[in-house]
């Protein structure tokens, strides 16, 4: 995987994780691509390039980074199609759950026939760090903000802090983060009948947002 260059440095994005979507997906180290998903942020984020780091911290008072992973791609989908892309991936037991933690975000509940689009934010290779060893939140980072913020690693003066994350993930002290990486890891999974790529489920999710769900060749609806 390549951790990507956006303007020149490479850049992290902190962002501000649920309690429940974070201890769901910690307690499964198996799900290796999540959806960090946005009750109605549908605006695409061009923040961070592909396979540049993504934190996760929890709201205060816990204020706690936790985990993180590297972006994979954005995609407005229905709360149906996520749950089909990631399943529990978007950190719930299943898609009933998933509508009632939606429905904590908005006005009013969801109605049985509404399938509302949600942003999903897609993050691989995730990790969680065990509970003895959380890192606080970035010195600078504002109690106010509800989303998150992104850092330029190579010239923020907070960089120092991520370079201890991204030491703790096993990418080295030495990282130069002013240049393109490529992280050693796993391509394919485990084979079946024929060899499952990882990051499939973001790569489907982009395309069809790229392509606004028609057909490339003749334009028909899919």
């Amino acid at each position: 995987m390549i951790i990507g260059v956006n303007n020149s440095h490479v850049k992290a994005y902190v962002g501000v994780a649920h309690h429940y979507w974070y201890r769901f997906l910690a307690a499964r180290p198996t799900l290796n691509e999540v959806n960090f998903w946005r009750p109605s942020g549908v605006r695409e984020s061009r923040v961070l390039s592909h396979g540049e780091p993504f934190f996760f911290k929890t709201h205060h008072p816990h204020n706690q980074v936790v985990g993180g992973g590297f972006f994979s791609g954005f995609a407005p989908l229905q709360v149906s199609e996520a749950w089909e892309f990631f399943g529990q991936g978007n950190g719930t037991e299943s898609l009933a759950i998933m509508r009632e933690q939606l429905s904590k975000y908005r006005s009013r509940p969801i109605a049985p026939v509404e399938d509302p689009i949600i942003g999903c934010v897609i993050i691989r290779d995730v990790w969680f760090f065990p509970d003895d060893c959380l890192a606080p939140a970035p010195p600078d980072f504002a109690s106010n903000i509800v989303q998150g913020t992104s850092y330029d690693l190579a010239t923020h003066a907070a960089a120092p802090y991520f370079h201890d994350l991204l030491n703790r993930m096993g990418l080295g002290a030495d990282l130069d983060l002013s240049e393109l990486r490529h992280r050693d890891g796993p391509v394919f999974g485990d084979p079946r009948l024929a060899p499952r790529r990882l990051g499939q489920q973001a790569f489907r999710a982009v395309v069809l947002h790229a392509y606004e769900r028609r057909c490339a060749i003749t334009g028909d609806k899919i």
